[in-house]
């Protein structure tokens, strides 16, 4: 994931959905931004929330954020798309 990430532009993805057992499950996911083709795609993280609101979110993204710097990325993010929490 670090060679994939190091030096592209990326994109960032955040999805909050219930579960099976009706726990809100929120998921990050980072992708590289390819001019001619798809780049590859991780799961950066799942996390079961307290609840879904904004603040819980927002708190994941940058916890989710906090663990790239660490790993030597840089943070060269383009777009990030959430889904409409209630």
């Amino acid at each position: 994931m670090r060679k994939v990430l190091a030096d592209n532009k990326t994109w960032i993805y955040v999805d909050e959905l219930p579960d099976s057992a009706r726990r809100s499950v929120a998921n990050v996911i980072i992708g590289v931004l390819l001019p001619d083709r798809p780049g590859d795609k991780f799961l950066l993280t799942s996390e079961i929330l307290e609840n879904s609101y904004h603040d819980a979110i927002v708190k994941l993204l940058n916890h989710s954020m906090s663990m790239l710097r660490p790993a030597g990325i840089k943070e060269n993010m383009l777009l990030l798309v959430s889904d409409a929490a209630p």
